[in-house]
């Protein structure tokens, strides 16, 4: 009977482990939650030589320590600008958009070295933004983000799209050869899918209004993916897609 017992507390604490979810929350430097929002850049570097750091902090609300990895996507930036990421005090190449740089964070903990700094080069201005992506390094499907941005860069086609009313979904899903794809978006758009790791195995226009789309993913491996709804190149929207 004890070993039954014992058997039974090793089966509920393996369980328990399986069970915790990617629970992290994005502040900016004063400790304002925008955690999948958005983050109003109150000024751009207008001489030459100069920049601007965007910093923010990466908690951790999980019950374990939790490794996380940065990624950027949809940079737009002035003319002679270039940005960068930075973590625990190394700033990695302007051109890299995922550094393999591993962010450790224990449980209820905060983590203030990631930042990204925008450089102007030639004495440029105007508009900027760039989206971070704070995911998971065991499983690039579990993510959050927040987008940061400058002037007219949140441009209204994006502004009338929000994730609510573009309405994901897919369906069958787990799916196997095809997968039929339902939104609803204001304007052009793409469809994107991601594996893992944040490469980007498929991309698809995406046409305005209420539609389906058929998609074919014979040539995916089984595993899980994230597929997304881009809108003038920002993303609204995203979830997960298994494929047996």
């Amino acid at each position: 009977m004890k070993k039954v017992y014992f058997l039974l507390a090793v089966l509920f604490s393996t369980v328990a482990s399986f069970a915790q979810t990617f629970d992290i929350q994005i502040l900016d430097k004063n400790g304002v939650d925008v955690t999948n929002g958005f983050y109003v850049v109150p000024s751009v570097p207008g001489s030459q030589g100069s920049y601007l750091d965007l910093k923010f902090k990466i908690k951790n609300n999980g019950s374990q320590a939790a490794e996380v990895m940065i990624r950027r996507e949809n940079v737009q930036m002035p003319s002679g600008f270039n940005n960068t990421i930075c973590i625990d005090g190394f700033c990695y190449p302007a051109e890299q958009d995922s550094p393999n740089g591993i962010v450790n964070i224990a449980s209820g903990t905060t983590d203030s070295t990631f930042y990204g700094t925008f450089n102007n080069l030639q004495g440029t201005s105007g508009d900027l933004c760039v989206t971070y992506i704070i995911y998971n390094a065991q499983n690039s499907a579990e993510f959050v983000t927040v987008r940061a941005y400058y002037g007219a860069c949140l441009t209204a086609s994006v502004a009338e799209n929000t994730a609510e009313s573009v309405m994901l979904s897919a369906f069958p899903n787990p799916a196997n050869g095809m997968v039929n794809i339902k939104y609803n978006i204001q304007g052009e758009g793409q469809l994107m899918v991601t594996d893992i790791t944040g490469k980007t195995v498929k991309t698809v226009r995406l046409n305005a209004g209420s539609q389906t789309l058929a998609l074919d993913i014979t040539d995916l491996r089984p595993g899980v993916y994230v597929y997304s709804v881009q809108v003038a190149g920002k993303r609204i929207i995203s979830k997960k897609l298994a494929v047996r």
